[in-house]
């Protein structure tokens, strides 16, 4: 190497190395369907933030004078069968699905990752133990479970609890864990043996360090995305039972509710299942759009 190489090569300022999280965003904000679907899932939270100052009239107020007024004037989306605001019910409605699908993550995360981690840092018995256990309650039909869990606990005082978002959060999340503690179970399995938990092993950590600052952080990817995926499976889900009138407590709206109301007069009123499908819809493409864009971002074969 001539000198003058040399001295290039020593004024040159060395290369800054791109983080995980940095890189990962940079992909994400370059797929335009992710991008839309945040944007979407923004708006979603906003709307539910602020219901109480969006929506123009009470969702449960009853209009004797306007029922199954069409779309326009007083009331942009016209009314239900009670008189009652369409536009309303669907801004709080979006509140209810909002917290159905952050809430029950909450609690999914909460039993499903402990499970995972568990059976995958004990093993032998204790990892078969939980994974037989995991295998019979992912053995049940989800929705069946669900559905006789809300059944059940509906005779309950916690019945009364949040107009029975309780009962919702409580039956999806209890049997919604399984994807995520097999998740869990699979990454922590992979990493335990990798070189940089050895080489933390080798210089004294102890195991709760390895879990919290190896482990964990690098299983977080798949998991997030995995919890991205379950929000709009758990909307769904809600807006399923309130359908089938097993879901939050009336007068509360709910997009599956709405639905139900309308669904006696769908060919001369159809705006009344129109609307709160739509929302429906939406929200689902645009979690799973999302979803989507953050797999292939946290994915570093993408890069």
């Amino acid at each position: 190497m001539t000198a003058l190489a040399q001295g290039i090569e020593l004024t040159m300022p060395p290369r800054r190395q791109a983080s995980l999280w940095g890189d990962a965003w940079r992909r994400l904000i370059r797929n335009r369907m992710a991008v839309l679907g945040g944007m979407i899932v923004l708006l979603l939270l906003l709307v539910a933030l602020l219901a109480d100052v969006i929506a123009p009239h009470s969702p449960t107020k009853q209009d004797y004078t306007n029922i199954m007024a069409p779309p326009g004037g007083q009331f942009i989306l016209g009314t239900d069968a009670l008189g009652r605001d369409q536009l309303s019910r669907l801004i709080y409605g979006a509140r209810v699905a909002v917290a159905v699908g952050i809430f029950t993550q909450f609690l999914i995360l909460a039993i499903g990752l402990p499970i995972g981690a568990v059976a995958a840092l004990m093993g032998g018995r204790i990892d078969n133990a939980l994974m037989r256990f995991t295998d019979i309650v992912y053995a049940f039909p989800d929705l069946l479970l669900i559905i006789l869990l809300s059944t059940a606990l509906r005779e309950q005082p916690i019945k009364s609890v949040w107009g029975g978002l309780l009962i919702i959060f409580f039956a999806i999340g209890v049997v919604s864990w399984v994807d995520i503690a097999r998740l869990a179970r699979g990454q922590i399995l992979s990493l335990k043996e990798r070189e940089f938990v050895e080489a933390a092993r080798a210089i004294g950590a102890d195991t709760a360090h390895i879990i919290w600052k190896h482990l964990l952080p690098n299983a977080l990817g798949p998991i997030i995305v995995s919890v991205t995926f379950g929000i709009p499976r758990a909307i769904f889900t809600e807006a399923t039972l309130s359908f089938l009138g097993l879901g939050i407590t009336p007068p509360n709206p709910s997009w599956g509710s709405m639905i139900q109301d309308g669904y006696q007069a769908i060919f001369a009123f159809p705006h009344l299942v129109l609307f709160p499908a739509l929302c429906i819809a939406i929200t689902l493409l645009a979690f799973t759009f999302l979803g989507d864009g953050l797999r292939d971002a946290l994915d570093p074969r993408m890069k």
